[in-house]
Parts: C-alpha cells; structure tokens; sequence
C-alpha cells in the first residue's frame, strides 16, 4: 500500500522540511520566472504550508520557518496570520522577508465579479497589513504584488514606519484601477513625519511602486535619502 503524505512520521517530515529550507530556489523573495503556477507558491515556507493541514501543523511548531512571510490573499488567511500570531515573541528578533501576493491574478478576467473580487481583494490585504504593522522593523524586503491598485498599501503610509532594516520596497499590481494624476493623490497626514526623521528607512536600496506610487512619492521625494 502506497504512503499517504498525511501518514508520514513527523521527524521525517522535520528532516524534509529543513532541507528545503536551506534550498537556494526556497530561501529567495523573487518570483520563479517561467513558472506554470503563482511563482510565489513556489518559495518556502508557502509551498510546504500550502499542501496540506498535516505540513502546515509541523511548520507551526517552528518559529524558525517563519522569517519568510509569504501569503496568497486569493486563499484563506487563517493559517498564516495564525502564525504570525503564534509566532509573534520569536519573530521579533528576527530579520524579515515579506511577500504579499494574489495567486488570482492568473484567472482569466470577468468584469461582472470584478466589483466582488476588488472588494474581497482590498478587505484580505487590511487584514493582513494589520497582522504585519508590529513586524515592520524587522523587515528586510516587502512586496505585494496584486491584482488591484486599490489594495496596494499607500507607499508613503508605509515608509512613514521607523524600518531600520529594510532594503527592497515593491508595491506593484496588474489592474491599475485608480487615477494616477497628482490631484488624485491622497498623502496621509503622518507621512510628512519623515521630514523631521530621515533615517526612518537608512537601508532601503530598491523601491518599486505604480504610477499612483510614483505619484504619491513626489509629493515627497523619500528616494532622495537612497544610496
């Protein structure tokens, strides 16, 4: 009788898991390129978590899985926020690497459930920036990459955050759904902080944003501080 993934020992499951951890292809933030599938569920520990309720069990007993923060907001997101709940006090003093992404955006496109599929888009993406806003200072890298401009996080509300460690900022998307003119541009009120504060973001290398990003940049140009 062939073996079950669900029925395999837990130790050789912990064995597994660690060496694709440590797997070159696992441990990098980017997307696969040419993947036939979303090419962030390819990154650990996505990939694992994501098969079955038995893997994701034996992730969430180690904490030390968890510096790669990767969430589809096409799925559920009780798991991994859960981890990120119960992992909060270890991942505090560990460096960060985050991946927001919706594996949606692969679907083909029907106007008539874009209403529904914008709004469940936006109401996952809140849920999840919520869970992340304790976590910002450990975060070397942050991307979401999504389907609607509307649920991108502001990029100035983002680095209005004291983020000593980050380095890579990529805040992109595949329907551009808002007006990108700078009358359209709203900047939150906190974000002008940053100018009585530069060193907010000391390490950030590479920033990439949409042209409402780009946009909303302007209004204060924080990529003068990059080096």
């Amino acid at each position: 009788m062939p073996i079950q993934i669900q029925s395999l020992p837990v130790e050789l499951l912990e064995f597994v898991f660690e060496y694709i951890a440590s797997a070159p292809s696992s441990t990098t933030s980017s997307p696969v390129k040419g993947s036939g599938v979303a090419p962030y569920r390819a990154l650990f520990p996505f990939n694992v978590a994501a098969t079955c309720h038995a893997w994701l069990s034996v992730l969430m007993h180690h904490g030390k899985y968890w510096d790669r923060i990767i969430i589809d907001v096409a799925e559920d997101l009780t798991p991994f926020l859960d981890a990120l709940e119960v992992h909060k006090l270890r991942m505090a003093s560990m460096t960060l690497h985050v991946v927001v992404f919706s594996s949606a955006g692969g679907a083909p496109y029907d106007i008539a459930c874009e209403a529904s599929n914008n709004a469940l888009e936006l109401s996952r993406v809140r849920k999840v920036h919520k869970a992340l806003e304790s976590f910002l200072e450990q975060c070397e890298s942050i991307t979401f990459d999504l389907v609607y401009q509307s649920s991108l996080p502001s990029a100035i509300g983002l680095l209005s955050n004291t983020m000593p460690s980050l380095r890579r900022l990529s805040l992109t998307c595949s329907v551009h759904d808002l007006d990108d003119s700078e009358n359209a541009i709203a900047v939150p009120a906190r974000a002008f902080n940053l100018q009585q504060d530069q060193q907010r973001v000391p390490q950030l290398r590479e920033l990439t944003v949409t042209g409402v990003g780009f946009m909303e940049l302007c209004q204060y140009p924080i990529w003068k501080y990059m080096h």
